[in-house]
């Protein structure tokens, strides 16, 4: 398996926001979040945006997973 790890892209956004509001595992605090909103905090120094594509011999699985951080000093916050 070969996992890929890259900052929030434009042409993403569609599938991160079907990612953030469709997984409630880790989203503890039930919000959801559009397009526009996922942009502006992709945007905003005050966050890190993460997004991970996996492959594997038999196939690309595609966009499977997002991570959004607030940086709050030495520590990195999970926000959503």
């Amino acid at each position: 398996m070969e996992a890929n790890f890259s900052e929030f892209c434009a042409m993403d956004l569609p599938r991160i926001a079907q990612l953030v509001n469709k997984s409630n595992q880790f989203n503890l605090t039930t919000r959801r979040r559009t397009e526009a909103e996922l942009s502006q905090i992709a945007q905003d120094n005050n966050y890190i945006c993460f997004s991970t594509r996996l492959a594997d011999r038999f196939g690309d699985h595609g966009l499977i997973s997002v991570l959004i951080a607030k940086n709050r000093a030495a520590q990195w916050t999970y926000h959503f």
